[in-house]
């Protein structure tokens, strides 16, 4: 494994062992199915809500603090298209009282806080939505009365083929044969977020006797801008865990999350030292068989093909993530 090689032997050599470990690993990369699906008994309209996973064990009640439940119910509405597209824009034409137009970050500091003495964004629809006299899709106005305070908490999921633990469940295993907290979600401007879940929520909003549920992950995400490096043309990925991302949107969607693990370098250099390789986990199921398209992916003689594309082997191949806007900014039904 060329992490385990890296400064131990000279850094052109381990270039070629990587590359080649990369070739192998893109080579044999396949799709697997997802496993441990619950079908729900109501099936919602809502991308954001057509989650199917299931809890792995235990569950139990937790009384979710109004600073908590306020921030995960705008990063619901924020991940709802039309509440994002059409009720986020409105809000904002109505409130903002700048001479010129806001900028994204004073347009999303508005929509969490309001102005003094005014709604924010979340007050502000769950007033529209108790309005019988404003147009509303009824599920849209189901989830604007918001979600059950009492949500459901456990330390183990299935979601998208993956186990994921929380890190408390995950530090009190003795002797734990797999790491299962890293959580990995993609941004847009090729800004990528990842970090460990701290806590996993299932929450409810409720409408007489049928039930929207939403699996969510509060994660601890590592800084995106100073935490993160990619190393393209040999797909290496590195974090700094110590490294602490600022923003207040610390939620995800159980479906958004990819499982990762992250691996230390055993040779503790200064240009190594705290700096962890990410590998993504294959999900489980049963693999599909294999078919002729399986040996066309890549072309041999140039590394040309879907799951790779050879980049100038240069010193200046290290792509930290430089846009490092909020994570809300950029998650939207993703599903």
């Amino acid at each position: 494994m060329p992490v385990m090689v890296r400064g131990y032997v000279p850094e052109h050599v381990w270039r070629v062992l990587a590359e080649l470990s990369h070739f192998f690993r893109t080579l044999c990369a396949k799709e697997v199915p997802r496993y441990n699906i619950e079908e729900p008994k109501y099936q919602p309209r809502l991308d954001l809500f057509n989650a199917q996973g299931g809890r792995a064990g235990a569950s139990k009640s937790y009384n979710m603090p109004r600073q908590e439940w306020e921030d995960l119910m705008f990063y619901i509405l924020h991940n709802i298209k039309e509440v994002e597209d059409v009720w986020m824009s409105d809000f904002v034409q109505e409130e903002w009282t700048g001479v010129n137009p806001p900028i994204e970050a004073e347009a999303l500091t508005l929509l969490r806080h309001g102005n003094p003495g005014r709604k924010n964004f979340v007050a502000w629809f769950m007033e529209k939505g108790k309005d019988p006299n404003i147009s509303m899709d009824d599920e849209l106005r189901w989830v604007s009365m918001g979600f059950d305070p009492a949500v459901v908490t456990c330390k183990k999921y299935d979601v998208n083929g993956y186990r994921f633990h929380t890190e408390e469940h995950q530090n009190s295993r003795p002797d734990p044969k797999t790491i299962n907290t890293g959580v990995y979600t993609p941004g847009q401007n090729s800004v990528d977020y990842y970090g460990r879940v701290q806590n996993i929520y299932e929450v409810k909003f409720r409408q007489g006797r049928e039930t929207l549920s939403l699996p969510v992950f509060k994660c601890r995400w590592f800084d995106p801008q100073e935490g993160v490096k990619h190393t393209p043309s040999i797909g290496l990925v590195e974090v700094k865990p110590s490294t602490v991302y600022a923003g207040a949107d610390l939620f995800i969607a159980a479906t958004q999350a990819t499982q990762v693990y992250y691996l230390p370098y055993p040779c503790q250099k200064v240009y190594l030292k705290g700096w962890e390789v990410v590998f993504k986990v294959s999900p489980h199921g049963k693999l599909p068989d294999p078919n002729e398209d399986d040996y066309y992916n890549i072309n041999p003689m140039t590394y040309e093909g879907v799951f790779y594309q050879e980049q100038p082997d240069d010193d200046d191949d290290v792509v930290r993530n430089d846009d490092a806007r909020p994570l809300g900014d950029y998650i939207f039904n993703s599903t």
